[in-house]
């Protein structure tokens, strides 16, 4: 719409979008970036039929980076801050800021890596982490740059997405480490979880993106079956913690929410809203994480004293504003 003035885009499928795209002169592309920058501070470093990565300037002057699912733009799959426009990567670490302009609540999966902490003590070596989904990867990122002793697996379908995390989001420095306790890898993350053996994942983050299929935004179709909620208890190690990115309309949330508690049955629960301050949600969805532990899920002063404190670096941005709504809705 903002390159073809006049058009009518009502109604219009994404294929059917881009193959308009496609027919619109380069000059008109250039101008639409050119003005992208000057009216909204926001430039393209990369992008594909699916994916786009953008460089964000917020109004008090910081640099953000974000990457988009070009089918439903409207929800950023990852953000996080950069040194500058055009950086080659963000820094190590790089959490996703909670609060301000581009603010996201999905920083606070890496808690589930906090609550693993807190149960196993300060000298257990790990942990296994095991995300599925995640985008750009800013969530097992962090974990790997805060706990440099875990070993962490990103299975993420999307081939663009991946070639995006690895060239703009600093996956490919960490898939070079020596040790190879980073891997980043294709295929469907339901599939990978169902193929994984019994006890072998201390960690579990599910954070794929469904696009609104069947009323949810998070996660897709596979993730939200009775199998699947099986194969990830059967995966879970002694103490595990699972972490699960929630999205979509209230009636759908609650059912995939109750699926999940029916499967994971003597399993520890806490479901969390966003924490206030956050941006307010313009599409009207219901937005939570759902945390279980096979033990005692943490308390909040143990988050604070065992699953937050020693590691390398912070796990989420503003730890407190996370310590106080955990620990609020663990007392409800």
């Amino acid at each position: 719409m903002s390159v073809l003035p006049g058009a009518d885009m009502e109604g219009t499928t994404f294929e059917e979008a881009f193959q308009l795209l496609g027919e619109v002169d380069r000059s008109l592309l250039e101008e639409y970036e050119r003005d992208l920058w000057d009216d909204e501070r926001r430039r393209f470093v990369f992008g594909t039929k699916l994916v786009s990565v953008l460089d964000c300037v917020t109004g008090s002057g910081d640099c953000v980076r974000l990457l988009l699912q070009n089918p439903d733009p409207r929800l950023a799959q990852t953000a996080v801050p950069i040194c500058e426009v055009g950086a080659r990567s963000p820094p190590l670490p790089a959490l996703p800021p909670l609060l301000g302009q581009f603010g996201s609540h999905l920083g606070g999966l890496a808690l589930a890596a906090a609550a693993w902490r807190a149960a196993q003590g300060p000298g257990a070596v790990g942990p296994r982490v095991l995300v599925l989904g995640g985008g750009g990867a800013a969530v097992p990122r962090t974990i790997a740059a805060a706990l440099p002793r875990a070993t962490v697996e990103v299975v993420e379908l999307c081939a663009d997405t991946r070639a995006a995390a690895r060239a703009f989001f600093g996956l490919a420095e960490l898939e070079a480490r020596p040790d190879g306790a980073f891997r980043l890898a294709g295929g469907c993350g339901a599939a990978r979880l169902r193929a994984a053996a019994g006890g072998s994942v201390d960690v579990l983050v599910v954070d794929a993106a469904a696009e609104g299929l069947g009323g949810l935004h998070a996660p897709p179709p596979p993730f939200r079956t009775r199998g699947f909620w099986r194969a990830a208890a059967r995966a879970a190690a002694p103490g595990a913690v699972i972490a699960l990115n929630l999205v979509g309309g209230r009636e759908e949330v609650e059912a995939l929410q109750e699926l999940v508690s029916q499967e994971l049955r003597g399993w520890s629960l806490l479901c969390l809203p966003p924490p206030p301050g956050g941006l307010a949600d313009a599409l009207h969805l219901e937005q939570r994480l759902l945390f279980a532990a096979a033990g005692p899920l943490a308390d909040a002063d143990q988050l604070a004293r065992a699953g937050l404190s020693g590691t390398a670096c912070a796990l989420v941005d503003e730890p407190g504003a996370w310590l106080e709504h955990w620990r609020r809705h663990s007392e409800r």
